[in-house]
């Protein structure tokens, strides 16, 4: 049995809660390439709600992969991305598209307690914002845009219970019977509203503002999920430089950077790498230091990464 296979059957034996499942990133590829592409998607990831015995609370279909957020056993969570990848795949080869490889895999992450659950549901509707496909609920081929918006409500839309079966097996490519309330768009397929359960985001961000605040401002969270599933996360200057007052606010009594000795840039210089996972150059730009200078610092004796990463967290 070959890894990925073992470690699938480990998720399998995964008992019922929640859970972060993120497809692997096809590097030489895309699972979606055009508009009607991506409504498919859509469809399909609304037909698993109804196919198996999960709950779906977010979902972003990316270019080359995508992320839910749902809740369930291990097994259905693991029926729910072999069927989404059995559907894209088919539907890339009928449009004359390269298929997904056999070996395309997936990560399904656990979520233990309330806080993990309010960062990986920030983490996903940031996906689309963060690879610089939109601006953050501007998305339409995933739930983000759903969170304190009216933007469902004014989309064109017919229920499902007022369409014949014919034309919903054309807008969905599946003969299953659909709830008459679903609502099914021309060009977006099914559309979320229909099958997202959007409670726990309000549970758990009652105040928009600090849904907003937290789903742009977040970084360590965002840094420390993206290394939990494998995925590059890059940060731009100005969130960098934001990260570097974060960090002086709270680590270094609010003093400003010109004020820091040698001995504090040195240490907000591990910190940078430890907590938010930024590199050299990132870093460099964020202290206003050379490069060499960075380097040096974080492969030292004194300030190296090795030293921070076992230091007790506070």
């Amino acid at each position: 049995m070959d890894r990925w296979r073992k470690t699938w059957c480990e998720y399998k034996l995964s008992g019922r809660g929640y859970y972060h499942l993120c497809s692997d990133g096809w590097k030489s590829g895309c699972l979606f390439y055009k508009d009607s592409q991506y409504a498919f998607g859509m469809s399909s990831m609304a037909i698993c709600s109804l196919l198996f015995d999960v709950i779906i609370y977010a979902f972003e279909l990316m270019p080359n992969h995508f992320h839910v957020i749902l809740s369930g056993t291990g097994a259905d969570c693991c029926k729910l991305f072999f069927y989404m990848k059995k559907r894209i795949s088919a539907r890339l080869k009928k449009d004359g598209y390269v298929s997904l490889p056999a070996e395309y895999g997936f990560k399904l992450i656990p979520i233990w307690n309330e806080q993990q659950l309010k960062n990986n549901l920030l983490y996903v509707a940031r996906n689309p914002y963060e690879k610089h496909l939109s601006a953050p609920g501007g998305y339409p081929w995933g739930s983000g845009y759903l969170n304190y918006s009216p933007l469902s409500k004014l989309l064109k839309a017919e229920y499902a219970g007022n369409m014949s079966v014919r034309r919903i097996n054309r807008l969905t490519g599946s003969r299953i019977s659909l709830p008459g309330h679903w609502l099914i768009n021309e060009d977006l397929g099914i559309l979320p509203v229909s099958f997202v359960e959007t409670s726990k985001v309000y549970k758990l961000f009652p105040v928009v503002k600090d849904y907003c605040t937290q789903l742009v401002k977040d970084y360590e969270a965002f840094a420390r999920i993206a290394l939990d599933i494998g995925e590059e996360i890059i940060f731009d200057e100005a969130e960098t430089r934001d990260m570097v007052r974060q960090v002086l606010q709270n680590q270094f009594g609010g003093k400003q950077l010109r004020e820091l000795e040698k001995d504090g840039k040195y240490r907000l210089i591990a910190l940078l790498h430890t907590k938010f996972g930024l590199d050299v150059h990132a870093i460099a730009r964020g202290v206003y230091l050379p490069e060499t200078i960075v380097r040096q610092v974080l492969g030292s004796k004194d300030y190296g990464i090795r030293q921070f990463r076992e230091a007790p967290q506070r």
